[in-house]
């Protein structure tokens, strides 16, 4: 009876999983077509939207609210962004989520990067190039923020490893100091 009972529960939590699973694909799916329908309603052609839709919903599932992308998307729009630069500012863009940025950060980096263009009479190509800048920078500063990390970290271990050395009378290679002071050597101060 205990088997049944531990074979039910595990069928149940597995379907309930699947379930959630297919859901969530529905939702998203439904989400997507909610910001197309806004963003044609803004003047911005199907066929564009539509090139973007794989990012958009890889954004969606990892979180990404609606408006946030909506806003993302009309922003690069309304600045004369389409076409192959508006798939690559969007593909950006998600890569700035898979990369571990949250969908917020990601739409505020694109944001912020369209407003500065704006402001210093970008448009289209020349837009969607500021975008990208702006979201490699990112992608590096974090990439450098990551190293700089490790090798704080390496530099605590070799540190830790040396004061554990030191602690049992063994030192690691090239830590012996081997500067002066050697007791029994005098160093001519005789009084």
């Amino acid at each position: 009876m205990k088997r049944f009972l531990g074979l039910v529960i595990i069928f149940g939590s597995v379907s309930f999983f699947a379930l959630t699973s297919i859901y969530a694909a529905v939702d998203t799916d439904k989400v997507f077509n909610d910001i197309k329908g806004d963003l044609q309603n803004k003047g911005i052609e199907a066929g564009e939207i539509d090139g973007v839709r794989k990012p958009v919903v890889e954004m969606l599932e990892k979180g990404a609210a609606k408006d946030e992308i909506e806003n993302s998307l009309l922003d690069l729009s309304k600045n004369g962004v389409k076409g192959k630069e508006l798939r690559e500012s969007v593909n950006s863009m998600d890569d700035l989520v898979k990369g571990g940025k949250s969908p917020r950060e990601a739409g505020n980096v694109v944001s912020r990067a369209v407003h500065q263009a704006q402001a210093e009479g970008l448009r289209g190509t020349a837009l969607a190039d500021k975008v990208h800048e702006a979201i490699k920078k990112m992608q590096t500063e974090k990439r450098e923020s990551i190293e700089t990390k490790e090798e704080r970290k390496e530099t605590e271990n070799v540190g830790t490893k040396m004061e554990e050395g030191s602690r049992k009378g063994n030192f690691p290679s090239g830590a012996h100091g081997g500067g002066m002071g050697h007791m029994g050597q005098g160093h001519g101060h005789n009084r």
